[in-house]
């Protein structure tokens, strides 16, 4: 089970990078697809960043997102030809749900009570067990834990949960302060209905960061983009404060890894 903490660190990463590539030296201005908006509401927007430089409202919205109890992370990547989605459900708890998928390889993990459980696909546990170098007992295996509910042992968890930690993904956006320094601020948009702050910044090897904030209410990241480059990435937030809907499988579709391995039935 060791093989899935680089799938739960890939999902970090792909976050990750989508933050902090804005501190690359470098920068310019580019124009973003923007919104009239009533009278109203372009006057609530400048209300809420009257006065502000660019790096100014990034640093206010990486607070406001750090303070959130909840939200949903989605993040869809691509790199050397391949491409992976994540969509997490996460709180400040440590509960999550959510899924992976990374070509034809889709796994499903929820984190409920401290306990973390995982169900894969063939082509999921194939590659992770393929990856350990398993053989033929990885063959094996891979059919007796697809799309049924792996219980993670706790050494394993402790990797795989670092997608699930809420504070620990936001965390990585203010990492370094220095590298939200040094943006622009393009035409206000619309993000999934909400009126945004367009912030941008182009690195030195010709990608573009836009980070989108609300101009509305609470001033939480709303999306970041990379593009331009070889491993463009994009990141939504959404459905801040949202509870995390997360429940344990019935018992009697959990599989006991370790149970398994010694030839032994599916239990809790």
């Amino acid at each position: 089970m060791e093989g899935f903490a680089v799938k739960a660190k890939f999902v970090v990463s792909a976050v990750a990078c989508a933050a902090l590539a804005t501190g690359v030296s470098g920068c310019g201005k580019a124009d973003a697809p923007g919104s009239s908006g009533s009278p109203d509401k372009k006057a609530a927007e400048k209300k809420t960043f009257d006065g502000q430089s660019p790096d100014q409202i990034a640093d206010k919205s990486v607070t406001a997102t750090k303070k959130a109890d909840s939200v949903r992370i989605r993040t869809e990547a691509a790199a050397e030809g391949r491409s992976a989605t994540s969509d997490y459900v996460v709180d400040t708890k440590g509960n999550c749900a959510g899924t992976n998928t990374q070509q034809d390889a889709e796994a499903e993990m929820r984190r409920v009570d401290s306990v973390t459980y995982l169900k894969g696909n063939q082509q999921y546990w194939e590659a992770l067990l393929k990856q350990q170098g398993a053989g033929a007992k990885g063959e094996k295996a891979a059919s007796a834990f697809k799309d049924k509910w792996v219980k993670l042992p706790p050494a394993d968890a402790k990797a795989a949960q670092a997608g699930c930690d809420k504070d620990a993904v936001i965390a990585l956006f203010d990492r370094d302060k220095s590298e939200r320094k040094g943006m622009t601020r393009a035409k206000d948009t619309q993000v999934d209905g909400k009126n945004s702050a367009v912030l941008q910044k182009r690195t030195a090897g010709g990608e573009t960061i836009t980070m989108y904030v609300a101009a509305e209410g609470e001033p939480y990241i709303l999306k970041v983009e990379q593009k331009g480059g070889k491993a463009p990435i994009t990141t939504t937030f959404s459905d801040y404060g949202k509870p995390v809907d997360a429940k344990a499988p019935p018992a009697g579709e959990v599989v006991d890894p370790q149970k398994q391995q010694k030839g032994g039935a599916a239990a809790s």
